[in-house]
């Protein structure tokens, strides 16, 4: 998802670093994580100001995988930050900028859908922070995973 970015944060003299990579396995469908987190990075960039910086974690804990991506940007106000996720919603300060406001509805329809939530703190002039929880792989049970047809016709 970084490299699919590499040209948003080139262009404006953004920087994305991955600084903590737990070795973890989330219950993710990775087309829609890979979406997820390319919506996160694009909207953080987007936001911040040549010469910041875009930070990525990864880490596990006894509520499952957490993905976390951070910026240094303009943040958002108490008001707009209860009113992210609506669709076609855009705050206050996206005037001016390109976006149909629909990245982080999308980020969040696609975390419920694979048992997760999204959670976002900002503050106006010190930044985002966009917390994405997931069930880790282990702690579903195998007969509520789902099998593709080629897996079940194997066996």
């Amino acid at each position: 998802a970084i490299k699919m970015v590499t040209w948003q944060s080139d262009a404006q003299k953004v920087s994305v670093l991955l600084i903590d990579g737990a070795d973890v396995m989330a219950l993710a469908d990775r087309k829609a994580l890979r979406q997820i987190l390319i919506n996160l990075f694009s909207n953080a960039i987007k936001y911040s100001t040549a010469g910041g910086r875009v930070t990525a974690s990864v880490s596990s804990g006894d509520e499952g995988v957490r993905l976390e991506v951070r910026d240094q940007g303009e943040g958002m106000s108490k008001a707009d930050l209860e009113r992210i996720g609506e669709a076609f919603f855009q705050g206050e300060n996206s005037k001016g900028r390109a976006g149909s406001g629909l990245g982080l509805t999308i980020v969040m329809l696609l975390s419920k859908a694979m048992g997760g939530r999204v959670d976002l703190e900002s503050e106006p002039g010190k930044g985002t922070l966009a917390r994405i929880h997931l069930p880790k792989a282990e702690d579903v049970s195998e007969d509520t995973r789902s099998v593709s047809p080629k897996a079940a016709e194997a066996s």
